[in-house]
């Protein structure tokens, strides 16, 4: 089975900050818990617990049968990872570990050969073990008109608003949206305004270059 999971990380700078120890401290939590250790060892064959440490990062398997690739997410500068799990139970902890770096914004991206509904184990899990809302990376919740919503990249704005980059899919027509989300009081949950743009994909490399010509006004500025 070829069932592997894909992310995208950030610069080493982002290592080396609060955010980063945070996301440490919150994995420490999630992969040393009593449920986690019973999914997971730090190799196929080495009976310690995950490796999660500020140094060198996070690293774990499943356990004997049940262990396929290693997951690694390493302080180093990796531009490119991936994790072939091959469904095996410790996939719920490689979704929520990954679920968990989006949230902490230590990843630009993840994608996966399953659908977004096969994240939901790992993400719900996260969520349970920490005691916090852990978004879904896919957004699956946002779903329009049958369609589903794929955040690729996000820009805080306030800490009640930000913009969204995502690919949305509805009635088989796949197009990017560049948009303004919002989280309403007494809320978890980002929701769409309607302060944005839809774009057809081919339009990508135009849109780009058009905000590379205004980065270079805005340095003349």
């Amino acid at each position: 089975m070829g069932y592997t999971h894909y992310w995208k990380e950030k610069p080493l700078c982002s290592r080396l900050n609060p955010t980063w120890r945070k996301f440490i401290e919150d994995a420490r939590t999630l992969l040393w818990c009593e449920e986690s250790l019973e999914l997971a060892w730090r190799e196929l064959d080495i009976e310690d617990a995950p490796l999660v440490s500020y140094e060198g990062g996070i690293r774990f398997n499943g356990i004997g049968l049940d262990g396929h690739e290693t997951f690694v997410l390493e302080r180093i500068d990796t531009e490119f990872g991936f994790c072939k799990t091959a469904y095996k139970p410790y996939d719920k902890l490689v979704t929520a570990v990954l679920s968990l770096a989006k949230y902490h914004t230590i990843l630009y991206d993840v994608s996966s050969d399953g659908e977004p509904h096969e994240w939901d184990d790992g993400v719900e899990y996260a969520s349970k073990i920490l005691g916090i809302k852990i978004p879904h990376p896919f957004n699956p919740q946002y779903k329009h008109k049958g369609g589903v919503n794929m955040t690729l990249h996000e820009i805080p704005l306030t800490d009640s608003t930000k913009i969204l980059i995502t690919k949305d899919t509805i009635n088989e027509k796949t197009f990017g949206q560049i948009r303004v989300w919002t989280k309403p009081k007494d809320s978890d949950d980002y929701i769409p305004t309607k302060k944005g743009v839809a774009f057809d994909l081919s339009k990508t490399s135009e849109l780009v270059q058009g905000l590379l010509t205004l980065e270079d006004e805005g340095a003349k500025a």
